[in-house]
């Protein structure tokens, strides 16, 4: 028995490996239920995005499982007498697949960010222009009814609020959104949601990532000072 097995660290070892084999249960288990309960057309409809997040959940589980494994057994080996390939191989790949953990919902998030951003913009451009378009007159009363119409759409969409404007009769109506607007208006509040919930997604990884290199480093001081 060498030093190291003396330390106890064969079983953490041991304890590694099977870890691997649960992070890997969880994403053939994810990779199951998306077969099973997520269908995929062009866009996501409502009732497909629940099964959606819990096949995510699942697979990110799965590979946090996995990285956390990985790194702790490369931080664990840096300190045995022996060859430091397959410690720095491990510690890297842990690393790596933390980042891989951090940065695909940082730089989803951020993609969705700017798309809705750009949305929002776009929408303001084009109120503004029919705003002012309102305060001319050469523009038949029709035209203006169909001005304020858009003007409401577009608040609709961006806040859910139903405007009353004036039409060419000089009566004030509520604007009634169409099948189109209110699954518009349902897509960009799942934007919204998908986007608070990927940055969390940034920050619990980073907590864990974290909690994981400062935990193992701790350990095997302790286990050194034994």
């Amino acid at each position: 028995m060498n030093k190291w097995q003396k330390l106890g660290f064969r079983k953490s070892q041991d304890n590694i490996e099977w870890t691997i084999w649960i992070g890997t249960g969880f994403i053939l288990l994810a990779i199951i239920c998306s077969l099973l309960f997520v269908k995929k057309p062009v866009s996501y409809p409502p009732q497909t995005l629940p099964a959606l997040y819990i096949t995510s959940f699942l697979k990110d589980i799965g590979f946090g499982i996995i990285a956390s494994a990985i790194l702790v057994g490369g931080l664990i080996r840096l300190r045995k007498d022996e060859k430091k390939t397959r410690a720095y191989m491990g510690t890297i790949g842990g690393v790596l697949l933390f980042l891989f953990m951090i940065g695909k919902p940082a730089i989803t998030s951020t993609m969705l960010s700017n798309i809705q951003a750009d949305t929002f913009k776009a929408g303001n451009s084009l109120i503004e222009k029919l705003s002012e378009k309102l305060n001319r007159n050469d523009f038949t009363s029709a035209e203006k009814t169909r001005f304020r119409k858009s003007i409401a759409k577009e608040n609709y969409f961006q806040d859910g609020s139903l405007a009353k404007y004036v039409n060419e009769n000089g009566t004030t109506i509520e604007y009634s959104p169409t099948p189109e607007d209110i699954q518009n208006r349902e897509m960009s509040l799942i934007m919204a949601r998908t986007i608070r919930i990927l940055r969390a997604e940034v920050l619990f990884w980073t907590i864990v990532f974290v909690a994981v290199l400062t935990g193992t480093i701790n350990y095997v001081k302790r286990k050194l000072q034994d």
